[in-house]
C-alpha cells in the first residue's frame, strides 16, 4: 500500500506512510547509557501501520486544537508542552474528520518506524544526518523538516525532543 492523506483543515493536510510488520531487536545495547527499562529484547510486530511523514507541527496542532502550547513559537516547528489527554483529543478530532482511526503509534512502532526495521543501536553519530536539532537544551528553535529523512521516509525521527506515545 502507498501513502495516505489525512486532512487537518480543508486546506492542510499531512502525509502518513506505510510501515511494514516485522521484527527487531528493541530497547538500548548495555554499553550505551539507558533508561532501566530500555533492556534489549526482541519484538515482533504482526500487523503494518501508517506513521506521519513528520512530527505535528505548531500550525497543524493549532488548526485543530484552538491553541499552541508551544512555548518557542514556530508554524513548522514540532508542536511542544502537549498534555497526554490533549494529544489523545487531538487524535480523536483527526479520527471523526476523516472516519480513520488515528492514534499514537505505541513505544515498539515507534522506535522501528525510527530504527527502519532493524536491531542497530541508535548510537548518535550513526543518525546525525537526521538529527534536526533537541528542543530542550535552550537551542533556538527550528522548522522541522531541516535534515535527511530515514530510509523509510519518516523526517525528524532522531534528535527531535521527547515523543508522545501510547505505551
Amino acid at each position: 500500500d502507498g501513502p495516505i492523506t489525512i486532512n487537518v483543515t480543508d486546506t492542510l493536510s499531512m502525509k502518513c506512510l506505510p510501515i511494514p510488520a516485522g521484527r527487531f531487536l528493541q530497547g538500548s545495547p548495555f554499553f550505551v547509557t539507558r533508561w532501566q527499562d530500555e533492556y534489549p529484547h526482541e519484538v515482533v510486530l504482526t500487523k503494518p501501520y501508517y506513521m506521519a511523514e513528520h512530527p505535528i507541527t505548531q500550525e497543524m496542532y493549532e488548526a485543530v486544537m484552538g491553541a499552541n502550547p508551544s512555548k518557542r513559537k514556530m508554524a513548522q516547528a514540532p508542536v511542544e508542552n502537549v498534555s497526554y489527554a490533549n494529544v489523545i483529543e487531538f487524535c480523536r478530532r483527526l479520527s471523526e474528520k476523516n472516519g480513520k482511526v488515528i492514534r499514537l503509534a505505541t513505544d515498539a512502532e515507534w522506535e522501528y518506524a525510527a530504527r527502519v526495521g532493524n536491531s542497530n543501536p541508535c548510537i548518535a553519530p550513526r543518525y546525525e544526518a537526521q538529527n534536526p536539532h533537541s528542543s530542550g537544551n535552550g537551542e533556538p528553535v527550528k522548522p522541522g523538516r531541516s535534515k535527511a529523512p530515514n530510509a523509510w521516509g519518516l523526517e525528524d525521527m532522531i534528535g527531535a525532543g521527547s515523543e508522545a506515545d501510547s505505551d
